[in-house]
Parts: structure tokens; sequence; C-alpha cells
């Protein structure tokens, strides 16, 4: 007799008519006709993301007069009223504060919303409610700088037609689009190298490196935050990571996450749903319906790093049936450049082992990669940008 999944059930027949707001943090709730759609931003399997521009708040409003609420003490102040209120005057501040700071500076849209595809029917549109619930769910009570925020949801929960939806913050680059830049930018170096009288290359070189230093570094921090909450991703890959108007990485698409409770340390595995997520980036314990755990996630992150690093594709030239000959029941892995520092191949290497037990966890990973930010005194200045010790410079000129 097999035992339990620990995995939650977000299967067909448990999807229920349930909304993120019974998570406990408050998230300001819209009606559809409230919110000013503008151009497409993204297409998914799924779901369509499109920009906020604009909202006509047709329930509990303030006045600008009255910047109070009878559920709220008294006060002058929008940001008093906020920080005093009960939950359901916290939502209308919420709103209120989110109509009245839709653009940015440059008039871009700060906020996107995610819904269903009109055209998604049948048991592709079971399945699509199943991602979108699962994503909201997990959404609801995650708080990380490195992590998508949503800011809002629909009133009701996602069996009501195609109307359910979230909103997010906007989101600028997708790591796959960074990757192309980052390319781009180092054709252009190598270009430049050839006149001598360039004195800038080395700095370039540097500024390349730390950027995707720091992009690996965030990405394993919204990781190591998930897995203290036992949460898995399961869906690691170029496409599910962007970066905000900040250039802060963010870690996105939590439809096919999941929640693990804990158990013995001797036996972080567990009966979950078998070949999840995307091929390329997927743990061979995955891809061949095995048990696993929150290794799975590593192995993938340790594919991500090495693409970071070469702006090239894992397993590219693999068919599906060579990848599962040569990676998923072989060890066949990407191949480390002989030039970057020891510490990085091997992190890489202890990342994508093919035993799950002797992988690296996920606050090990962090803690190379703080170190390694630190050797290249990776930090942000006060506006944002990336800057370096001169120590550095010489260093990851070399890597080039």
């Amino acid at each position: 007799m097999s035992s339990p999944s620990t995995e939650e059930d977000f299967s067909e027949k448990n999807v229920k008519e349930d909304n993120p707001q019974d998570s406990g943090r408050v998230i300001p709730i819209f009606e559809k006709s409230e919110i000013i759609l503008g151009k497409v931003l993204g297409l998914g399997g799924f779901c369509v993301i499109k920009e906020i521009t604009g909202m006509k708040l047709e329930n509990y409003d303030v006045d600008d007069e009255d910047a109070t609420n009878p559920e709220c003490n008294e006060t002058p102040s929008l940001l008093e009223s906020f920080l005093s209120c009960e939950p359901g005057a916290e939502n209308t501040l919420r709103r209120k504060m989110m109509s009245g700071n839709l653009t940015r500076n440059d008039g871009d849209a700060r906020y996107a919303i995610k819904q269903l595809r009109v055209t998604i029917e049948g048991d592709r549109r079971v399945h699509a409610i199943k991602d979108l619930k699962s994503e909201a769910k997990f959404l609801s009570m995650i708080d990380h700088p490195n992590v998508i925020k949503m800011r809002g949801s629909a009133d009701y929960g996602p069996l009501r037609g195609n109307g359910f939806f979230i909103v997010l913050d906007r989101l600028y680059d997708t790591l796959e689009e960074r990757l192309e830049k980052w390319q781009n930018r180092n054709e252009k170096i190598k270009y430049k190298s050839f006149f001598p009288k360039c004195r800038k290359i080395n700095v370039a070189i540097s500024n390349l490196w730390m950027e995707k230093i720091k992009a690996a570094h965030d990405l394993a921090s919204a990781l190591d935050y998930l897995h203290r909450k036992r949460i898995m991703h399961r869906d690691l890959k170029p496409d599910n990571i962007g970066f905000d108007v900040r250039n802060d990485l963010k870690l996105f698409d939590f439809g096919l996450a999941c929640k693990i409770q804990p158990k013995a340390k001797s036996d972080e595995v567990f009966k979950l749903t078998g070949c999840t997520g995307s091929l390329r980036y997927m743990a061979p314990e995955v891809a061949r319906d095995e048990k696993y755990g929150l290794s799975a996630d590593v192995y993938s992150f340790g594919l991500l790093f090495w693409q970071i690093l070469t702006t090239d594709v894992p397993f590219s030239d693999l068919t599906p049936h060579k990848h599962d000959e040569l990676v998923v029941n072989g060890n066949l892995r990407p191949t480390p450049l002989s030039k970057w520092p020891g510490e990085w191949s091997a992190l890489m290497e202890e990342c994508w082992i093919g035993d799950s037990d002797e992988r690296l966890a996920i606050n090990s990973v962090l803690r190379i990669l703080r170190q390694e930010c630190h050797k290249l005194g990776v930090v942000k200045d006060v506006g944002g940008g990336l800057i370096r010790r001169k120590s550095s410079t010489s260093a990851l000129a070399g890597l080039n």
C-alpha cells in the first residue's frame, strides 16, 4: 500500500472556490471592470499577461478630503491610516494607493494582470485553473525581494469563468532575454579588444561578470527563502525568471510549486508528481518519476548557473531521446570553462550531481555565492546599479 503524497493536492477534483484572501496577508481585491488593460506583455501555455494602464475604482474608495475610514483611527495622513486600519480598510487604502501610482516617471506601467487565455477549453482549462489557483495561493504567502509580488486579485475564486486574475508587479526582461543581451555585450567587448586604445574594456568585462554573479546570487536567495518555507518551485528555467525596472531579479510562475512536509533528515524525498517542469532543467529523479525533494530545485539551479555564465543553452544539441539516455539515465552534464574560478565550477558540479543526497543544500549554495559577491565587491549604489572594488577589475578581466 503506497503512502499518501505529502504534496498539497491541487488536482482537478480539489479545485475549490476559494481565493488568496484566506492566506492571512491582505491582498487588495478588484472587480474586472475596475481595471483598464494595455498591451500584451507575455503569453504562456494557459495564461496571458497584460499591463494595467488605468483603474476605475467603483467600491471601497477613500475621498481625498476624508483620508480616514470608519474602521481606522482618525488621522490626517493616508500612510498613518494604512498603518492603523483594520483589514477591510487596509484593502481600501491599498487599492487607492495602487490606483494613484500606476505608472513610473518614464510612463511605463507598474503593474500587470495575469489571467486565463479565453481560448483554453476542456481538460486544458481545468489544468489552467489549477495552475493559476496554485500560483495565487503561494504568492499570497510569499514575501521576498527576489520573488515577484502579488499586488491584488479578483474578488472571487478561480472557478468563476475566465475572469479570475491576479495583479503582479510588471517585469521588463526574462532571464532568456537578459542572456541574449549579455551575449551581445560580450561580443562587443571582444570586438573592442582588438583596438589597443580602448581603455574601458576591463571595466566592461568586470561589470558584465558581476551582473551574472549577482543574478545567480539573487536566484539562490529566492530559492533559499522558498526552501526554508518547504516550498519547491519545480519549474526553474529562464522563462520563469525576470528583472524589474531596477534590474532586480524576480522569480515567478508558481503554477507547479508545491509545499512539502518536513521529514527525517535521512529521508528528505517524497512521492510527488513525476515529469514536472521543463525537461532540459529537470532533475533526473523527477524525469524518472522517482521520489524527490528540495534538491531537485538545486539541480535546476546548477544548470541555470552554468547558462548564466556562458549564455549558452544546456544540452541544446540533444534530442529528447538522447537527453533521456545521456542525462536522465547517464552522467552527461555541461562542461565548466577552464578560465572560471574553481569555486564557480565546483559549485555547479555539486548542484547537478546525479545522487540527490549528495547535492549541496540551497543555503550552502547561497553562502558560497555570497562569498563570491564579496570577493568581487558586488554591491549596489544608490541608483540601483552595480559598483565594484577596483581590485576586482583585473581578476575579472581575465575571464573574457
